[in-house]
């Protein structure tokens, strides 16, 4: 309600008439408890609960939350309980001054950090508690499956207690709302709304923030909405179902987020009316999310998800069902994916520290991924400046000597982007690199360079990674990212005048002989490594494959970045018959012979492990969407064995190498499985912040806090 009234209830009413009022005035909103949802995290039981020492030292804590104070300093909030000893003791601060003053932790410290586990006062109800781990290997909120016995030793019954201080996900949520969040989302300025086609909103489906962030992105590029809204009637047209069909649903979306079909000429002058000003300014991409997410475990699920995962997803998707839209156009072979636009290619060039001789290898990639290097901060003495006033205005807040209004915004290291790109050419020592020249395993200088530069370039800068614990952590820096960059300096150019290609060995020259067989048999040497360090042998297979063959820590590489898909731990998909899984020259005339192409018939014998009988019965059971249905087996077995048949070779779209930042997806939150995802967009000269369904004009955008930078090639 937007008010309350206060009605004093009479000495007669039952108790129970008033817990259940009290309950109703506590009770919070679902839109609250949605994004608190949003926000939550997968907390882990701790492995020190069940076992917990418990001291009989005779404390009793008072029932009374007014009763309740640090024992270091007498404040009364953000106060943590040690379950073991009784201590009362203020929580770590926050960025800016508020939250306590560390004696929680020191007071674990003190004790030789033998009793980890404290819960929040004021945070206990009879469904639970804030309960954190100072343990090395926790270090984080845990859940306490016997909390309330481990309370009761403290004389304190959760049944009577009731909630007085906000839980650490709503602090969580408010302090980003006043720093990350309101820079992110320019809270504290007056953003001025626009609407109409290209700046039209997308509805929060329920944590769906990430993929409203990308499509935004997407649709704001020329060539998606060249595409989408030319092929717009012949896609309609061919579409047997639209509510399964990608290429029809992004036509939906372009129409919706780049026209007026969709938004309403409604007057918007009457405050108030919510609903219908989200129908005016904002689409729901709810079908398109359906398909798009389909079969794929997480996306599908409710949960916050990484955008970069999602991002590899969706252009996975779009480029299968685009290759079946061409055939289904009848489109020159000039037609190439949409995900073509973002593809590049990065050259690794490795050097025999003993015969000086080189090797360069290619990889494909639509995303480079950076490395934030903090000791290229250049602002190092300025943030040691500022935590040493931080920690005089700590002191002092326990002493209460100090004024409300002494805080400032907190200083955090600043890492250009131009040296994390530097650190992606940076040079390094490969031991155990087994050189064809030599004959033996010795050491190799590594580097690598961009060879084609494409379209569209997107950076993916590393805040989030895995500790040694496991546990997800951020890089809290800032990065300081030019609208202009000029990339010639990472520009590969291949075997150099003067170099000496290092010889092929006989494996390599069995893998030119046979394709197929080099990319579908990895490794053992390097599966073996994989192994030893605790993987399963599928996905060292895996990596290894989907690597090339490269070496032990590309495919370390791959395997931390892919560990967490559904399938990883698969057995790896054979292929039936030859090395090259070619159908048999005389059944694919056999075939022919019945009124079908070669490349019909191909993909009939692959799809039924060339028995003839079956291939027959597949080809005329699919009259109908035969196209689709070919173009589909044989994308499959491509993306399978990385064999391109001649007609599909790969090609890429390689420019100049100067860039113009043309968006970028910021993320709030503690890693990527929770907080909040915007986009901001430049569009017609301006800035536009993209935040699901509201859209406004940006004052100052957070260049600084991006995940994903998106950056257009100069167009000549």
């Amino acid at each position: 309600m937007p008010g309350h009234v206060m009605v004093e209830l009479g000495p007669d009413v039952p108790d129970f008439v008033s817990r259940a009022a009290q309950a109703v005035l506590d009770h919070q909103g679902s839109r609250r408890m949605d994004e608190i949802a949003g926000w939550r995290e997968e907390i882990p039981e701790s492995r020190y609960a069940e076992n917990l020492v418990q001291l009989n030292n005779g404390k009793q804590i008072p029932s009374d939350p007014s009763m309740w104070c640090c024992e270091e300093s007498g404040v009364n909030e953000n106060l943590w309980l040690n379950l073991s000893t009784g201590y009362i003791g203020s929580g770590r601060p926050n960025w800016d001054g508020t939250g306590g003053t560390g004696a929680a932790l020191r007071h674990f410290e003190e004790t030789g950090k033998k009793y980890p586990l404290v819960v929040k006062l004021g945070t206990i109800t009879p469904r639970g508690a804030d309960v954190f781990s100072y343990a090395d290997d926790e270090n984080d909120m845990v859940l306490d499956p016997l909390l309330p016995q481990h309370l009761a030793h403290w004389g304190i019954n959760m049944i009577d207690q009731r909630k007085t201080e906000k839980t650490m996900v709503e602090l969580q949520i408010d302090l980003n709302q006043t720093y990350e969040f309101d820079k992110i989302m320019e809270s504290s300025k007056m953003l001025q709304p626009i609407r109409g086609p290209g700046y039209v909103g997308l509805e929060n489906l329920g944590n769906s923030c990430y993929m409203n962030a990308l499509i935004q992105v997407l649709f704001s590029l020329e060539e998606t909405s060249q595409r989408y809204l030319a092929l717009m009637n012949n896609i309609r047209r061919t579409s047997l179902d639209p509510t399964n069909d990608i290429p029809a649903q992004m036509v939906k979306l372009a129409e919706g987020l780049l026209t007026d079909r969709y938004i309403p000429n409604t007057n918007l002058t009457d405050e108030g009316d919510k609903e219908t000003e989200k129908q005016a300014t904002s689409i729901c991409p709810s079908m398109f999310r359906a398909i798009a997410t389909r079969g794929h475990a997480e996306f599908s699920s409710g949960h916050q998800q990484d955008a970069l995962e999602f991002l590899q997803h969706l252009l996975t998707t779009i480029n299968k069902s685009e290759r079946l839209l061409f055939g289904r156009l009848d489109l020159d072979s000039s037609a190439v994916p949409l995900s073509d636009i973002f593809a590049f290619q990065v050259e690794t060039r490795l050097q025999c520290l003993t015969s000086s001789t080189v090797k360069y290898m290619y990889q494909e990639d639509n995303v480079l991924s950076l490395n934030i290097p903090i000791e290229c901060a250049i602002n190092h003495q300025q943030v040691l400046e500022y935590s040493d006033r931080e920690a005089k205005r700590q002191k002092l807040k326990g002493s209460g000597n100090i004024p409300i209004s002494d805080t400032e915004e907190p200083v955090k290291l600043r890492v250009p982007l131009l040296s994390c790109l530097e650190c992606f050419a940076t040079k390094e020592v490969i031991d155990d690199f087994y050189s064809s020249a030599v004959q033996q395993k010795t050491q190799a200088l590594k580097s690598n360079r961009i060879k084609t530069f494409p379209p569209y370039l997107i950076f993916h800068m590393k805040r989030y990674y895995r500790d040694t614990d496991w546990t997800e952590k951020k890089l809290d820096v800032l990065i300081e990212v030019p609208e202009n960059i000029d990339l010639t300096f990472l520009r590969g150019a291949g075997l150099a005048p003067g170099e000496e290609q290092m010889p092929e060995d006989e494996g390599e020259q069995k893998s030119e002989n046979c394709p197929a067989r080099s990319q579908r048999e990895p490794d053992a040497g390097i599966v073996a490594q994989l192994v030893a360090m605790g993987f399963s042998e599928n996905g060292s297979k895996r990596a290894v494959l989907a690597t090339g063959n490269a070496d032990a820590e590309t495919s370390m590489a791959w395997v931390l970045n892919h560990m967490d898909d559904p399938d990883f731990n698969d057995p790896v998909p054979v292929t039936n018959g030859t090395a090259l899984n070619v159908p048999d020259p005389n059944a694919i005339a056999m075939i022919a012979s019945m009124g079908f192409n070669d490349r019909q018939a191909q993909a009939a014998l692959k799809a039924c492990q060339g028995d003839l009988e079956r291939a027959a019965d597949w080809l005329y059971s699919r009259i109908a969407t035969l196209n689709e249905e070919v173009e589909s087996v044989l994308t499959d077995e491509e993306d399978l064995t990385g064999i391109k048949t001649q007609e599909n070779v790969r090609t890429f779209d390689d420019g100049t190498p100067s860039y113009t930042l043309k968006a970028f997806v910021s993320h709030i939150g503690s890693n990527t499985a929770c907080g909040h995802y915007v986009a901001h967009i430049k569009k017609e000269g301006s800035w536009i912040l993209f935040n699901d369904d509201k859209v406004a004009i940006s004052k100052r955008p957070p260049f600084e806090l991006g995940y994903l930078y998106f950056y257009e090639r100069t167009r000549t």
